[in-house]
This record gives C-alpha cells, structure tokens and sequence, in this order.
C-alpha cells in the first residue's frame, strides 16, 4: 500500500496510509495529514486517486506545494517524490518487497535488519552488464551491490548522482531514499561526495557523513548499494 512519511527537521514524524480515495493536508485538526505550523493553511492540499495515478493539488494556498523543488498546482506524484508544504516534507513511498534470491547465485545479500531487503541481480544479466564496460584510466565508481551491481562511471567533471530517481547515474530501491541521495563530484584534483537525502544516511566505510573527499578504495553506501570508489594509474 503507498505511504506518505511527514518528515520535520530530517526527523520522520509520522507515516500515513494512502487507502482512501482522497487525503487531506493542512493545519486543521480535521485534515488526514495535519501539519501544525502557521505557514500551513487549514486545509493546503489533497492527494486524489485517480485510477492508477496519486495526483496531489494545492487548494490555492499562499505558500504553495512544491514537488522535488518546484511549485506545482496540480501534479501526478510517484515513488520518491518529496513534497515540500511549509517547512514540512511528505515523501511518497510504497512499502518495500523484499526480494529472496536463489541460494546458488553467489550474489551478496543486505544484512536482515535492512528495511528494504535484498536485491537480486541475475547472474547472467550481471555478465552481459559487465561485457559491456569499458576499461578506461582515471577515477571510476563501480556498484559492487544493489540494483546497479556491476555497474561502472567514469569520474570527470561532470557531477554523479545517487538516488531513487531514473536520472541517476545509480538508481538506489528502498523505503525513504530521496530522489538524490548523494553527489559525487570533482574539485580540483579531488572527489568530494555530498549527502543530499532527507532520512536515511549516505555512509562511507560504515560511517554516516556530511561531505567526504574520497580515498583510493573508498566504499560509498547508500542502502544496500557499495560503490567502490578507485583511481586507475597509467
């Protein structure tokens, strides 16, 4: 069933089921998502099902609804998306499934206390993914787990991006990702990456961080997804 998590502060507040037909956002106590500051209306917003679709509609408010950074009046929402209603966030999850792989795959599994589970990747997919990298010299990040294992980006001077959404040079699964975790980028002669994600942590060699310039064989983790990071010499 599609979930909506109230986050204030980084902090999560609440999560609210999607199961009715139409949900109400506002200050009112009466509001099936109330939001209690005074930059919020009575009644702000609603979300509507509409078919297959969750559309979310401002009700003409003066401080507006913004989706992934941009004010909308009347917008389709999908998983991942995070909507800003005063200093407020709700992001728009469906619940995890957990994905149980085959014992003889030899595929590397997230630890069990990890909400979104395992993600399993088929061995002779994984080989195709892998016929088709290239050999370069420089700085690279290659995905060791997760949906993007066996992947593998070059570093240049273009930003790499980590998160939920299809734009990202690595696409992450799991419950409370935003849409960009984390950025990868180059500043002078190093790499920096950048926590960008609302909830759940980017951590790198098991510890949860701001910024961090990367070292020869760093691992970058968000979720289950291990990027090593590693610089080719020649």
């Amino acid at each position: 069933m599609p979930k909506m998590a109230l986050i204030f502060a980084r902090q999560l507040i609440n999560i609210f089921d999607l199961d009715q037909d139409e949900i109400t956002i506002g200050r009112s106590p009466e509001s099936d998502i109330v939001i209690d500051n005074p930059a919020v209306s009575r009644i702000h917003a609603k979300i509507v099902k509409e078919g297959n679709l969750f559309i979310i509609k401002d009700l003409d408010t003066v401080n507006g609804v913004v989706v992934n950074g941009r004010r909308v009046k009347s917008e389709p929402i999908k998983p991942g998306d995070e909507i800003d209603i005063g200093k407020h966030t709700i992001m728009f999850e469906t619940e995890p499934k957990v994905i149980e792989r085959p014992a003889s795959s030899g595929v590397w599994d997230a630890p069990a206390t990890w909400p979104e589970g395992t993600v399993y990747v088929d061995p002779i997919e994984m080989q195709k993914m892998q016929a088709k990298l290239k050999t370069q010299r420089g700085a690279h990040l290659q995905a060791k787990s997760g949906q993007a294992q066996g992947q593998r980006v070059a570093l240049g001077e273009e930003t790499v991006t980590v998160g939920k959404s299809e734009e990202c040079d690595f696409q992450v699964k799991g419950f409370l990702f935003s849409p960009v975790q984390c950025r990868v980028s180059r500043i002078g002669n190093n790499y920096i990456v950048r926590h960008e994600g609302v909830i759940r942590p980017t951590r790198v060699n098991g510890s949860r961080i701001v910024d961090h310039m990367l070292q020869q064989g760093d691992i970058i983790q968000v979720g289950d997804t291990m990027l090593h990071f590693f610089v080719e010499s020649g």
